[in-house]
């Protein structure tokens, strides 16, 4: 008898053991579930899935109460593997045995295959940037919690019959003490895992909120670095310190000033060595309250670089906040020129054709010196482009607009134009301007060309 007994407390002592073990490695998988997701959100941009304390902190205890639950399955189980212990039949151990088997298996199996093809759809998506699991779902973790474990004390009550109904509230106030310490834990140090890879963010270093606009175009980047053909360059004021003046950042958050364009452009030119008739382009990711004098100023070293094509990068309507984030190649592509040098050589290049100066007043845009709401702006250029060939907009503005009130002429001029060439393509051709060949494309840009000639940028 007293051997039974001492082998019966051996048992229990395992059985604390197994509880403890199971749970703390359900924790840990769980978690680092949740860790490698975030590692995976990780890309070229230096881009993150941030979470919040309150949510890192709600995930945390949501993990360790399924661990500490599951524990208590396994527990029970490894008590009910030896029935000379234990008061009751073969059929009552069955049955709590495939009770607490079936739903909690089921639901570890489940959250686990779901939740690892949720995930990375919701990290391969960005839509970490729009939905946030714990703001919209988080009653529902909850609800989950609770009834696996009023799942798991029914089959403790098959078990222990005559203790179960007084030892609720105590155990329950001690399952809610071990989920919050459990919880407590950290296997990783989150500022600084997400300080390594925010500081070389931009978009956190700098407040950038781009322009919206209905027109853009995908930049078609290579992701690679060593030999992509564009490349980034971002302008905004700073986040952290009290400095108001814009700051210029190269890719990887690299600070850099206006005139190390050179050293950029040399080095970036010098992988395409072997190569001919590369185009290369700069991506201007520009806040846009940065006023034009500072955007103009960077044009104009990005032509002394070498290089004339530029993107001024862009983001759909009603896109606001974090949601912009989302999108990175999004831009309206344009060439700019040393106007000078141009001059010299096709001095009366504009000289037949119907000029419209085009401005904004920092409310609404103005055409032909008469202001106008956007709608009414929209309609007018649609009917300039549409008449004949004959016109060219002269962007005249000062250097204190802002470089959003820009794009919001420019964007809308370019994409009304964008718009006829595909609509006149596809009446007289059947078919998008892109599908069709190369002297027919000429013919379509000859008849709504993209004349739109930035004339504040040519007085520099």
């Amino acid at each position: 008898m007293k051997t039974e007994r001492k082998t019966y407390r051996l048992y229990k002592g395992l059985a604390v053991f197994v509880f403890i073990f199971t749970a703390i490695n359900f924790y840990a998988f769980l978690y680092m579930s949740r860790e490698c997701l975030r590692h995976l959100s990780i890309n070229d941009y230096n881009d993150l899935w941030v979470l919040s304390a309150e949510e890192t902190n709600f995930y945390n205890y949501f993990y360790a109460a399924i661990a500490i639950i599951m524990a208590m399955g396994s527990a029970s189980r490894f008590l009910v593997d030896r029935p000379s212990f234990l008061d009751g039949s073969i059929r009552k151990r069955t049955t709590t045995l495939n009770d607490s088997r079936v739903l909690n298996w089921v639901f570890i199996m489940w959250m686990t295959k779901l939740g690892t093809l949720f995930g990375l759809f919701f990290v391969a998506t960005l839509s970490y940037y729009e939905l946030s699991l714990y703001a919209e779902y988080k009653y529902l973790f909850i609800l989950f919690v609770i009834v696996l474990y009023l799942q798991q004390w029914t089959s403790y009550r098959k078990l222990f019959t005559q203790t179960t109904t007084r030892l609720f509230i105590p155990v329950t106030i001690l399952f809610v003490a071990l989920t919050y310490l459990l919880g407590s834990i950290n296997f990783v140090d989150y500022d600084k895992v997400n300080q390594k890879m925010l500081s070389k963010n931009p978009y956190y270093l700098l407040e950038i909120s781009k322009p919206e606009a209905n027109y853009f175009e995908y930049s078609h980047r290579i992701y690679s670095k060593t030999y992509s053909r564009s490349r980034e360059l971002y302008l905004g004021i700073p986040r952290l310190g009290k400095q108001q003046v814009p700051q210029l950042l190269f890719e990887n958050g690299e600070k850099i000033n206006f005139h190390s364009m050179d050293s950029i452009v040399i080095l970036w030119k010098s992988r395409y060595s072997h190569l001919r008739h590369r185009s290369f382009l700069f991506q201007l990711n520009v806040d846009k309250k940065v006023n034009m004098g500072v955007v103009n100023r960077l044009k104009e070293e990005i032509i002394r670089s070498g290089v004339n094509k530029i993107g001024y990068a862009v983001v759909p309507e009603n896109t606001t906040g974090q949601q912009q984030l989302r999108f990175k190649e999004t831009l309206i592509p344009t060439t700019i020129y040393d106007y000078k040098v141009l001059d010299s050589f096709a001095p009366n290049r504009w000289k037949d054709l119907e000029k419209y100066t085009v401005s904004h007043n920092s409310i609404n845009p103005i055409l032909a010196d008469k202001e106008m709401d956007i709608s009414r702006f929209e309609e007018r250029i649609e009917s300039i482009v549409a008449i004949d060939s004959n016109y060219v907009f002269l962007l005249d503005y000062s250097d204190s607009l802002e470089y959003g009130k820009f794009i919001e002429l420019y964007s809308t001029i370019y994409g009304i134009i964008w718009s006829k060439r595909e609509e006149y393509s596809e009446i007289t051709y059947d078919k998008e301007y892109r599908w069709n060949d190369r002297d027919i494309q000429a013919k379509i840009r000859k008849r709504f060309p993209l004349n739109i000639r930035d004339i504040e940028y040519q007085k520099r």
